[in-house]
Protein backbone atom coordinates (compact mmCIF):
# COMPACT_ATOMS: atom_id res chain seq x y z
CA UNK A 1 0.00 0.00 0.00
CA UNK A 2 1.62 3.62 -1.22
CA UNK A 3 1.32 6.39 0.59
CA UNK A 4 -0.37 9.25 -1.34
CA UNK A 5 1.61 12.36 -1.19
CA UNK A 6 1.18 14.78 -3.73
CA UNK A 7 2.82 17.86 -2.17
CA UNK A 8 2.48 21.35 -3.65
CA UNK A 9 5.92 21.71 -4.59
CA UNK A 10 6.07 18.48 -6.37
CA UNK A 11 2.94 19.38 -8.10
CA UNK A 12 4.24 22.76 -9.15
CA UNK A 13 7.25 20.93 -10.65
CA UNK A 14 5.97 18.82 -12.60
CA UNK A 15 3.10 21.41 -13.98
CA UNK A 16 5.75 23.81 -14.54
CA UNK A 17 7.94 20.69 -16.51
CA UNK A 18 4.39 20.22 -18.34
CA UNK A 19 3.98 23.71 -19.22
CA UNK A 20 7.37 23.87 -20.91
CA UNK A 21 6.76 20.25 -23.21
CA UNK A 22 3.36 21.30 -23.73
CA UNK A 23 1.84 17.88 -23.34
CA UNK A 24 0.45 17.65 -19.54
CA UNK A 25 -2.37 19.20 -17.82
CA UNK A 26 -1.70 22.66 -15.99
CA UNK A 27 -2.14 21.74 -12.09
CA UNK A 28 -1.48 24.91 -9.56
CA UNK A 29 -2.32 23.38 -6.48
CA UNK A 30 -3.79 20.02 -4.57
CA UNK A 31 -6.46 21.55 -3.82
CA UNK A 32 -7.79 22.25 -7.28
CA UNK A 33 -7.55 18.99 -8.58
CA UNK A 34 -10.60 16.72 -8.87
CA UNK A 35 -9.52 13.60 -6.87
CA UNK A 36 -10.62 13.16 -3.44
CA UNK A 37 -8.49 13.99 -0.69
CA UNK A 38 -6.59 11.03 1.17
CA UNK A 39 -7.46 9.97 4.82
CA UNK A 40 -6.36 11.91 7.81
CA UNK A 41 -3.81 9.07 8.92
CA UNK A 42 -1.85 8.60 5.33
CA UNK A 43 1.52 9.62 6.25
CA UNK A 44 2.01 12.45 4.20
CA UNK A 45 4.64 14.81 3.53
CA UNK A 46 2.63 17.51 2.54
CA UNK A 47 2.17 18.88 5.85
CA UNK A 48 5.90 18.73 6.86
CA UNK A 49 6.50 21.46 3.97
CA UNK A 50 4.59 24.09 4.73
CA UNK A 51 5.83 23.76 8.73
CA UNK A 52 9.50 23.19 7.63
CA UNK A 53 8.78 26.66 4.95
CA UNK A 54 7.24 28.64 8.29
CA UNK A 55 10.14 27.61 10.44
CA UNK A 56 13.05 28.40 7.92
CA UNK A 57 10.94 32.11 7.57
CA UNK A 58 12.35 32.11 11.46
CA UNK A 59 15.79 30.80 10.79
CA UNK A 60 18.98 32.87 10.92
CA UNK A 61 20.98 30.06 9.22
CA UNK A 62 21.17 30.60 5.31
CA UNK A 63 18.70 28.44 2.95
CA UNK A 64 19.41 29.58 -0.06
CA UNK A 65 18.79 26.84 -2.82
CA UNK A 66 20.81 26.67 -6.06
CA UNK A 67 17.78 25.44 -8.29
CA UNK A 68 19.90 26.77 -11.69
CA UNK A 69 22.61 24.52 -11.15
CA UNK A 70 21.73 21.18 -13.58
CA UNK A 71 21.47 17.45 -12.08
CA UNK A 72 24.44 15.82 -12.53
CA UNK A 73 23.10 13.02 -14.94
CA UNK A 74 24.85 10.21 -16.62
CA UNK A 75 24.06 8.75 -20.01
CA UNK A 76 21.89 6.25 -19.17
CA UNK A 77 19.93 8.45 -16.86
CA UNK A 78 19.81 10.89 -19.49
CA UNK A 79 17.70 8.77 -21.36
CA UNK A 80 14.85 8.20 -18.40
CA UNK A 81 12.02 9.64 -18.05
CA UNK A 82 11.07 13.26 -17.39
CA UNK A 83 9.97 11.70 -13.96
CA UNK A 84 13.14 10.47 -13.25
CA UNK A 85 14.89 13.35 -14.08
CA UNK A 86 13.30 15.67 -11.56
CA UNK A 87 13.19 13.26 -8.76
CA UNK A 88 17.15 12.83 -9.53
CA UNK A 89 17.27 16.53 -9.71
CA UNK A 90 15.64 16.77 -6.43
CA UNK A 91 17.91 14.05 -4.95
CA UNK A 92 21.16 16.44 -6.04
CA UNK A 93 19.50 19.52 -4.49
CA UNK A 94 19.06 17.63 -1.24
CA UNK A 95 22.45 15.97 -1.23
CA UNK A 96 24.09 19.26 -1.28
CA UNK A 97 23.13 20.19 2.14
CA UNK A 98 25.24 17.14 3.18
CA UNK A 99 28.29 19.99 2.70
CA UNK A 100 26.42 22.70 4.00
CA UNK A 101 26.19 22.70 7.86
CA UNK A 102 25.68 26.25 8.35
CA UNK A 103 22.37 25.72 6.73
CA UNK A 104 18.93 25.15 8.91
CA UNK A 105 18.32 22.00 9.43
CA UNK A 106 14.74 22.48 8.06
CA UNK A 107 15.77 24.07 4.97
CA UNK A 108 17.74 20.21 4.65
CA UNK A 109 14.68 18.62 5.91
CA UNK A 110 12.01 20.01 3.20
CA UNK A 111 14.49 19.45 0.19
CA UNK A 112 14.77 16.15 2.00
CA UNK A 113 10.85 15.85 1.35
CA UNK A 114 10.53 17.18 -2.02
CA UNK A 115 13.16 14.62 -3.14
CA UNK A 116 10.85 11.83 -1.40
CA UNK A 117 7.51 13.18 -3.04
CA UNK A 118 8.99 13.02 -6.65
CA UNK A 119 10.66 9.89 -6.48
CA UNK A 120 7.43 8.84 -5.50
CA UNK A 121 5.11 10.54 -8.28
CA UNK A 122 7.21 8.09 -10.51
CA UNK A 123 5.92 5.31 -9.06
CA UNK A 124 2.33 6.82 -9.07
CA UNK A 125 2.29 6.47 -12.92
CA UNK A 126 -1.34 5.44 -14.90
CA UNK A 127 -2.45 2.11 -15.36
CA UNK A 128 -0.94 -0.17 -18.02
CA UNK A 129 2.48 1.63 -17.62
CA UNK A 130 4.38 -0.17 -15.27
CA UNK A 131 7.69 -0.49 -17.65
CA UNK A 132 8.00 3.15 -17.75
CA UNK A 133 7.72 3.20 -13.73
CA UNK A 134 10.19 0.75 -13.45
CA UNK A 135 12.22 2.03 -16.23
CA UNK A 136 11.84 5.76 -13.75
CA UNK A 137 12.88 3.87 -10.58
CA UNK A 138 15.48 1.86 -12.22
CA UNK A 139 17.39 5.17 -13.86
CA UNK A 140 16.82 6.88 -10.00
CA UNK A 141 18.30 4.23 -8.31
CA UNK A 142 21.20 3.90 -10.62
CA UNK A 143 22.27 7.29 -9.97
CA UNK A 144 21.81 7.38 -6.30
CA UNK A 145 23.74 4.01 -5.75
CA UNK A 146 26.56 5.97 -8.00
CA UNK A 147 26.71 8.72 -5.45
CA UNK A 148 29.00 6.43 -3.27
CA UNK A 149 32.30 7.69 -1.67
CA UNK A 150 34.69 9.50 -2.48
CA UNK A 151 37.17 7.52 -3.18
CA UNK A 152 40.41 9.88 -3.77
CA UNK A 153 39.12 11.47 -0.43
CA UNK A 154 39.43 7.72 1.27
CA UNK A 155 42.94 6.87 -0.56
CA UNK A 156 44.02 10.14 1.10
CA UNK A 157 42.71 9.90 4.79
CA UNK A 158 44.26 5.97 4.49
CA UNK A 159 47.70 7.51 3.20
CA UNK A 160 47.84 9.83 6.57
CA UNK A 161 46.47 7.44 8.70
CA UNK A 162 48.80 4.32 7.66
CA UNK A 163 52.02 6.96 8.13
CA UNK A 164 50.62 7.87 11.40
CA UNK A 165 54.20 7.55 14.38
CA UNK A 166 51.90 8.05 17.02
CA UNK A 167 48.33 6.00 18.08
CA UNK A 168 47.52 9.55 20.37
CA UNK A 169 47.47 11.43 17.03
CA UNK A 170 44.82 8.99 14.94
CA UNK A 171 41.91 10.67 16.24
CA UNK A 172 40.70 13.06 13.79
CA UNK A 173 42.04 10.99 11.50
CA UNK A 174 40.02 8.10 12.20
CA UNK A 175 36.93 10.70 12.14
CA UNK A 176 38.10 11.55 8.49
CA UNK A 177 38.77 8.23 7.25
CA UNK A 178 35.36 7.20 8.51
CA UNK A 179 33.75 9.82 6.92
CA UNK A 180 35.41 9.61 3.69
CA UNK A 181 34.12 5.87 3.75
CA UNK A 182 30.38 6.96 4.16
CA UNK A 183 28.40 6.98 0.90
CA UNK A 184 26.72 10.03 0.25
CA UNK A 185 23.18 8.13 -0.34
CA UNK A 186 23.72 7.24 3.44
CA UNK A 187 23.42 10.55 4.56
CA UNK A 188 19.99 10.57 2.21
CA UNK A 189 18.66 7.46 3.97
CA UNK A 190 19.12 9.28 7.94
CA UNK A 191 17.38 12.34 6.99
CA UNK A 192 14.55 10.70 5.25
CA UNK A 193 14.10 8.69 8.36
CA UNK A 194 13.77 11.52 10.17
CA UNK A 195 10.64 12.65 8.19
CA UNK A 196 6.77 11.22 9.28
CA UNK A 197 6.58 8.32 7.47
CA UNK A 198 9.89 8.42 6.04
CA UNK A 199 10.96 4.28 7.81
CA UNK A 200 8.12 3.50 5.69
CA UNK A 201 9.51 4.98 2.35
CA UNK A 202 12.57 3.71 3.05
CA UNK A 203 11.26 0.10 3.48
CA UNK A 204 9.44 0.06 0.09
CA UNK A 205 12.20 1.75 -1.58
CA UNK A 206 14.46 -0.78 -0.41
CA UNK A 207 12.14 -3.38 -2.20
CA UNK A 208 11.94 -1.33 -5.38
CA UNK A 209 16.25 -1.72 -4.84
CA UNK A 210 16.20 -5.49 -4.74
CA UNK A 211 13.64 -5.43 -7.84
CA UNK A 212 16.27 -3.09 -9.85
CA UNK A 213 19.39 -5.33 -8.81
CA UNK A 214 17.18 -8.31 -10.30
CA UNK A 215 16.83 -6.79 -13.69
CA UNK A 216 20.51 -5.14 -13.49
CA UNK A 217 21.47 -8.69 -13.67
CA UNK A 218 19.44 -10.04 -16.22
CA UNK A 219 20.66 -7.33 -18.07
CA UNK A 220 23.06 -8.47 -21.03
CA UNK A 221 24.60 -4.71 -21.67
CA UNK A 222 28.29 -5.18 -20.40
CA UNK A 223 27.96 -1.30 -18.67
CA UNK A 224 25.41 -2.87 -16.26
CA UNK A 225 28.00 -4.67 -14.06
CA UNK A 226 29.36 -1.46 -12.75
CA UNK A 227 25.21 -0.87 -11.85
CA UNK A 228 24.79 -3.90 -10.46
CA UNK A 229 27.87 -3.83 -8.03
CA UNK A 230 26.77 -0.29 -6.86
CA UNK A 231 23.44 -1.23 -6.31
CA UNK A 232 24.49 -4.14 -4.34
CA UNK A 233 26.61 -1.95 -2.28
CA UNK A 234 23.19 0.26 -1.82
CA UNK A 235 21.46 -2.27 -0.78
CA UNK A 236 23.81 -3.62 1.61
CA UNK A 237 24.16 0.00 3.56
CA UNK A 238 20.53 -0.07 3.77
CA UNK A 239 19.76 -3.46 4.94
CA UNK A 240 22.17 -2.40 7.63
CA UNK A 241 20.51 0.57 8.86
CA UNK A 242 16.90 -0.88 8.65
CA UNK A 243 18.28 -3.70 11.02
CA UNK A 244 19.45 -1.57 13.62
CA UNK A 245 16.00 0.59 13.60
CA UNK A 246 14.11 -2.85 13.15
CA UNK A 247 15.34 -4.28 16.09
CA UNK A 248 13.15 -6.38 18.38
CA UNK A 249 13.38 -3.68 21.64
CA UNK A 250 11.94 -1.52 18.44
CA UNK A 251 9.03 -3.33 17.51
CA UNK A 252 5.72 -4.16 19.33
CA UNK A 253 4.53 -7.57 20.08
CA UNK A 254 0.28 -7.83 19.40
CA UNK A 255 -2.42 -10.68 19.40
CA UNK A 256 -4.69 -10.05 16.24
CA UNK A 257 -8.62 -10.96 17.46
CA UNK A 258 -11.89 -10.61 16.16
CA UNK A 259 -12.49 -7.53 17.82
CA UNK A 260 -8.91 -5.79 16.19
CA UNK A 261 -9.35 -2.96 13.97
CA UNK A 262 -11.18 -4.08 10.61
CA UNK A 263 -7.97 -2.47 8.64
CA UNK A 264 -5.20 -4.92 10.92
CA UNK A 265 -7.24 -7.51 10.20
CA UNK A 266 -7.90 -7.01 6.10
CA UNK A 267 -4.09 -6.60 6.25
CA UNK A 268 -3.56 -10.04 7.90
CA UNK A 269 -5.54 -11.58 5.13
CA UNK A 270 -3.88 -10.05 2.23
CA UNK A 271 -0.39 -11.09 3.52
CA UNK A 272 -0.70 -14.32 4.45
CA UNK A 273 1.57 -16.26 1.69
CA UNK A 274 2.00 -19.75 3.29
CA UNK A 275 -1.69 -20.99 3.74
CA UNK A 276 -4.56 -18.18 1.82
CA UNK A 277 -7.40 -17.03 3.71
CA UNK A 278 -10.70 -17.68 1.79
CA UNK A 279 -12.82 -15.29 3.12
CA UNK A 280 -13.77 -14.01 6.81
CA UNK A 281 -15.59 -16.79 7.78
CA UNK A 282 -11.81 -18.33 7.50
CA UNK A 283 -10.31 -15.29 8.50
CA UNK A 284 -12.80 -15.79 11.91
CA UNK A 285 -12.03 -18.97 12.68
CA UNK A 286 -7.76 -18.22 12.41
CA UNK A 287 -8.68 -15.86 14.94
CA UNK A 288 -10.86 -17.16 17.09
CA UNK A 289 -10.96 -20.22 19.50
CA UNK A 290 -7.93 -22.48 19.72
CA UNK A 291 -6.27 -20.49 17.67
CA UNK A 292 -3.87 -17.70 18.31
CA UNK A 293 -2.42 -14.68 15.56
CA UNK A 294 0.56 -12.62 16.44
CA UNK A 295 2.06 -9.82 14.78
CA UNK A 296 4.78 -7.44 14.97
CA UNK A 297 4.35 -3.83 14.55
CA UNK A 298 6.58 -0.80 14.37
CA UNK A 299 6.33 2.58 15.87
CA UNK A 300 7.45 4.14 12.93
CA UNK A 301 4.99 2.28 10.86
CA UNK A 302 1.55 2.38 12.85
CA UNK A 303 -1.02 -0.02 12.01
CA UNK A 304 1.26 -2.35 9.65
CA UNK A 305 1.69 -5.68 10.45
CA UNK A 306 5.43 -6.17 9.93
CA UNK A 307 5.50 -10.30 10.48
CA UNK A 308 2.56 -12.31 10.86
CA UNK A 309 2.59 -15.55 12.96
CA UNK A 310 -0.04 -17.69 13.19
CA UNK A 311 -0.92 -20.88 15.71
CA UNK A 312 -3.31 -23.72 16.55
CA UNK A 313 -3.62 -25.03 20.01
CA UNK A 314 -4.29 -28.70 19.72
CA UNK A 315 -4.30 -31.84 22.28
CA UNK A 316 -1.15 -33.08 20.71
CA UNK A 317 1.11 -32.25 18.08
CA UNK A 318 -1.13 -33.70 14.65
CA UNK A 319 1.01 -35.95 12.23
CA UNK A 320 -0.04 -33.63 9.06
CA UNK A 321 -0.92 -29.78 8.12
CA UNK A 322 -4.47 -30.40 6.75
CA UNK A 323 -5.68 -30.95 9.93
CA UNK A 324 -4.97 -27.62 11.30
CA UNK A 325 -5.61 -24.99 8.10
CA UNK A 326 -8.50 -26.87 6.82
CA UNK A 327 -11.78 -24.79 6.21
CA UNK A 328 -13.50 -24.74 9.78
CA UNK A 329 -17.02 -23.47 10.43
CA UNK A 330 -16.71 -25.52 13.82
CA UNK A 331 -13.34 -25.49 15.91
CA UNK A 332 -13.72 -28.07 19.28
CA UNK A 333 -17.57 -27.33 19.38
CA UNK A 334 -16.53 -23.83 18.91
CA UNK A 335 -18.69 -21.76 16.08
CA UNK A 336 -16.57 -19.18 14.40
CA UNK A 337 -19.93 -16.64 15.05
CA UNK A 338 -19.30 -16.91 18.97
CA UNK A 339 -18.41 -13.56 20.19
CA UNK A 340 -15.35 -13.30 22.64
CA UNK A 341 -16.09 -12.41 26.42
CA UNK A 342 -16.14 -8.86 27.51
CA UNK A 343 -13.26 -9.35 29.53
CA UNK A 344 -10.84 -10.50 26.86
CA UNK A 345 -7.93 -8.00 25.84
CA UNK A 346 -5.35 -8.31 23.22
CA UNK A 347 -2.69 -5.87 24.44
CA UNK A 348 -2.29 -7.01 27.85
CA UNK A 349 -0.49 -9.95 28.11
CA UNK A 350 -1.57 -10.70 31.99
CA UNK A 351 -5.31 -10.89 31.05
CA UNK A 352 -7.17 -13.35 29.64
CA UNK A 353 -7.56 -13.02 25.84
CA UNK A 354 -9.23 -16.48 25.20
CA UNK A 355 -12.35 -16.51 23.10
CA UNK A 356 -15.71 -17.52 25.08
CA UNK A 357 -15.89 -21.28 25.07
CA UNK A 358 -12.69 -22.53 24.62
CA UNK A 359 -11.61 -24.64 27.39
CA UNK A 360 -7.69 -24.73 28.33
CA UNK A 361 -7.80 -28.01 29.32
CA UNK A 362 -7.53 -29.12 25.56
CA UNK A 363 -4.58 -26.52 25.11
CA UNK A 364 -1.74 -28.72 25.13
CA UNK A 365 0.72 -28.03 22.23
CA UNK A 366 1.18 -25.27 19.99
CA UNK A 367 2.08 -25.73 16.77
CA UNK A 368 3.01 -22.44 14.57
CA UNK A 369 1.86 -23.12 11.26
CA UNK A 370 2.09 -20.52 8.85
CA UNK A 371 4.88 -17.23 9.57
CA UNK A 372 4.72 -14.17 7.07
CA UNK A 373 6.94 -11.46 6.63
CA UNK A 374 5.12 -8.83 5.05
CA UNK A 375 7.45 -6.18 4.00
CA UNK A 376 9.95 -7.12 1.06
CA UNK A 377 11.87 -3.87 1.66
CA UNK A 378 13.01 -5.89 5.34
CA UNK A 379 14.19 -8.97 2.93
CA UNK A 380 17.31 -10.49 4.92
CA UNK A 381 16.46 -9.25 8.42
CA UNK A 382 15.61 -11.90 11.10
CA UNK A 383 12.40 -10.98 12.90
CA UNK A 384 10.56 -14.32 12.26
CA UNK A 385 12.51 -16.29 14.95
CA UNK A 386 12.15 -13.62 17.65
CA UNK A 387 8.60 -13.21 17.11
CA UNK A 388 7.90 -17.01 17.87
CA UNK A 389 10.22 -16.85 21.00
CA UNK A 390 8.45 -13.95 21.87
CA UNK A 391 4.68 -15.91 21.35
CA UNK A 392 5.97 -18.66 23.08
CA UNK A 393 6.08 -16.43 26.51
CA UNK A 394 2.75 -14.91 25.68
CA UNK A 395 1.14 -18.29 25.23
CA UNK A 396 3.05 -20.00 28.59
CA UNK A 397 1.28 -16.88 30.65
CA UNK A 398 -1.98 -17.38 28.91
CA UNK A 399 -1.96 -21.14 29.36
CA UNK A 400 0.22 -22.53 31.81
CA UNK A 401 -1.24 -25.87 30.34
CA UNK A 402 0.97 -25.86 27.28
CA UNK A 403 3.70 -28.75 26.84
CA UNK A 404 4.81 -28.97 23.40
CA UNK A 405 5.72 -25.79 21.35
CA UNK A 406 6.34 -27.01 17.19
CA UNK A 407 6.14 -25.57 14.05
CA UNK A 408 4.48 -27.19 11.13
CA UNK A 409 5.44 -25.26 7.94
CA UNK A 410 5.93 -26.38 4.61
CA UNK A 411 9.61 -26.90 3.34
CA UNK A 412 9.84 -24.39 -0.15
CA UNK A 413 10.82 -26.86 -2.66
CA UNK A 414 10.28 -30.00 -1.41
CA UNK A 415 7.73 -32.58 -2.69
Amino acid sequence: MRPCWRPLLAARARAGAASAHGNRPHVTSPAMASSPSPPASTSRLFDLHHQLSFAETFSTSCSVRDESRPPDIGEEDGQASLGASEAISAAERALAFRSRPGVSAAAADRAVGEACDAYQAIKESPDGKAAEEEEGTDAFLRWLASRSVDRAAVASAAKEYSSLSSPDLSGGLEDRLRSALTPEYLWLFQRVGQLPGGVKFLVDLRADLIQAAKRTAAASVEESRTSLQELRSMNTQLRQLLSLWFSVGFLELEQVTWDSPCAMLQKVSDYEAVHPVRNWTDLKARVGAYRRCFVYTHRSMPGEPVVVLHVALKEEVPRAIASVVRHHRMVKRFSVEASYSSSSSATSPSSSSSPAGEDPSLCKAAIFYSITSTQTGLQGIELGTHLIKQAVRRLKEELPGLVHFSTLSPIPGFR
